[in-house]
C-alpha cells in the first residue's frame, strides 16, 4: 500500500475529530473500514495462562434503523426518561441528530460556527446533561440546550481539546459532589509538551474533572506504575483512552493497549485507585517503540496491533470491546487500497469482555458479523451495537443492532 495512504489512515484513526476524512472517495472508504475493522492474532503468554468459562453471550434481538447517513454515524447517548437518542457523524462533528427510541428523527441542529448558540470551529463532546437538557462542548466552551435545541445557557471557555488520549466517541459524564455537579470529559491538557517522553509519562492525565461553578478543572487517569507504558518504558503511538462512570461515581479508565483497568473514586480522590488485570484471549502487540522513539509509519502500528475500542459500565458490570490486528505478513501482501476490504473481511474480529465487580469471570464474547462495538447500554435487554456500514448500511439508512446479554 502506498505510504501516503497509510499515513492518512493512521492519522485518521488517531484523531477523534477525524479532520483528514476530506480526501478522495476511495480513501474515505478505507478510512471507514479502518475505523471499524481488525483481525485475529495469536495469544500472548499472559492470555495462555488464564482459562475462563463461556458465561455470557451477546445476542441480537432487533435492529435500529435511522434515515440519515454520513461517513461515520454514531449513537452517542440516550435519554433515560423518554428514550430519545443523540447521533452525530464523528468523521466531522457538526450536525447533531435527535431521534425517538425507534430511530425516527425528531430534530437536528448544526452547531459549527460563531455566535451565542454555536460551538465554534470544533465540537469535542456531547450528550444529555440531564433528561431535559442537551450539553455540547466545543472550541468556544459549553452550550446547554433544551430538547428542542433552544439555547438555555452558554459558558465561554476557549480551551482546546487535548490532542492526547481522547477516545473515538465524544462522551460526557457527570457526578455530584458537595451539592455541585462536575463534568467528566476528555478535554484539557494536563501539561504542555511531548506526552511520548519520560516527563510526559509522569505528567499525562487523560480525564478532566470540570467544576462549572468555579470553572476550574482537575486531572485524573494517567499512566500508573503498573501500566505497560511505565513498566516497560515503551509506547504504541499517540495515547488512546476510554472511560465511563459507574452508578457509584467510580471512574473506570482504560489506556489502550494496556491490559489493566484502573478504577478511581471520584468522590474521595484520596483513595488509591483499584487495579484490575484484563485477559483478552485474542490480543496481540507485535509492534512497540521505546519512549521518545519515532514511529515508523511503514509498519502500520495501528493496523497490526490489537486495540481496545470502547468501555461501558452498567450497574455492577463493565463491558470492554477490543479489536484484533492484522498479522504483518498478511498486511504486506496488500499492494493497493482496493485489496484492503477483502483482507479486512477475511480477518475481522471484535470481542467483548465482561467484568463483574471488577473481576473478569467470562471468556471473550465474539460479536456478530458486522458488529464493531457497544455504543451504550440501556438495560441488559437493550445493548446498542454499532455496525460496520460497509456490511450493514443500505442506500437509505444506517443500521444498529439491538442486543441482549444472556447468562449461561
Amino acid at each position: 500500500m502506498h505510504r501516503h495512504l497509510r499515513q492518512i489512515f493512521i492519522k485518521t484513526l488517531k484523531h477523534p475529530t477525524m479532520e483528514y476524512v476530506r480526501k478522495k472517495v476511495n480513501i474515505e472508504l478505507m478510512l471507514i473500514l479502518l475505523y471499524f475493522i481488525t483481525l485475529g492474532c495469536s495469544n500472548d503468554e499472559r492470555q495462555n495462562s488464564f482459562n475462563l468459562p463461556n458465561k455470557y453471550s451477546i445476542v441480537p434481538t432487533d435492529t435500529l434503523s435511522i434515515s440519515f447517513k454520513g461517513k461515520l454515524i454514531n449513537a452517542i447517548d440516550f435519554n433515560k426518561t423518554n428514550g430519545n437518542i443523540l447521533f452525530c457523524d464523528i468523521a466531522k462533528i457538526d450536525t447533531i441528530y435527535q431521534t425517538d427510541s425507534l430511530g425516527n428523527l425528531i430534530n437536528k441542529k448544526s452547531l459549527l460556527g460563531e455566535g451565542p448558540s454555536f460551538a465554534g470551529t470544533s465540537i469535542y463532546n456531547l450528550g444529555y446533561w440531564n433528561d431535559s437538557t442537551i450539553m455540547v462542548n466545543g472550541s468556544n466552551g459549553f452550550l446547554f440546550f433544551d430538547l428542542k435545541f433552544n439555547l438555555l445557557k452558554s459558558i465561554y471557555d476557549k480551551t482546546p481539546l487535548s490532542s492526547y488520549g481522547a477516545g473515538i466517541t465524544p462522551r460526557i459524564r457527570h457526578i455530584k459532589k458537595n451539592q455541585l455537579k462536575y463534568g467528566i470529559f476528555h478535554l484539557k491538557n494536563a501539561f504542555t509538551g511531548n506526552v511520548l517522553s519520560e516527563e510526559g509519562y509522569k505528567k499525562y492525565k487523560a480525564i478532566t474533572i470540570y467544576n462549572f461553578e468555579s470553572r476550574q478543572n482537575t486531572f485524573i487517569g494517567g499512566y500508573e506504575k503498573e501500566s505497560i507504558f511505565t513498566k516497560e518504558n515503551i509506547h504504541f503511538g499517540d495515547p488512546l483512552h476510554f472511560f465511563d462512570i459507574s452508578k457509584d461515581s467510580l471512574l473506570y479508565s482504560l489506556h489502550s493497549p494496556d491490559l489493566n483497568l484502573y478504577t478511581y473514586n471520584l468522590i474521595n480522590q484520596k483513595v488509591k485507585y483499584m487495579l484490575t488485570p484484563l485477559y483478552p484471549s485474542h490480543f496481540s502487540l507485535p509492534i512497540s517503540y521505546k519512549v521518545e522513539q519515532t514511529c515508523n509509519d511503514d509498519l502500520d502500528l495501528d493496523i497490526v496491533n490489537s486495540q481496545f475500542t470502547d468501555l461501558n459500565c452498567y450497574k455492577d458490570l463493565t463491558f470492554i470491546t477490543y479489536r484484533t490486528g492484522i498479522e504483518i505478513d498478511e498486511l504486506k501482501k496488500t499492494k493497493t487500497t482496493s485489496e484492503l476490504p477483502e483482507l479486512f473481511k477475511n480477518h475481522m474480529k471484535y470481542y467483548t469482555i465482561i467484568l463483574e465487580n471488577n473481576t473478569q469471570k467470562s471468556a471473550d464474547i465474539q460479536l456478530m458479523n458486522g458488529a464493531v462495538g457497544i455504543r451504550f447500554i440501556k438495560s441488559l435487554d437493550y445493548i446498542l451495537i454499532n455496525t460496520n456500514p460497509i456490511i450493514t448500511e443500505t442506500e437509505n439508512s444506517t443500521l444498529f443492532f439491538i442486543c441482549k446479554l444472556i447468562s449461561h
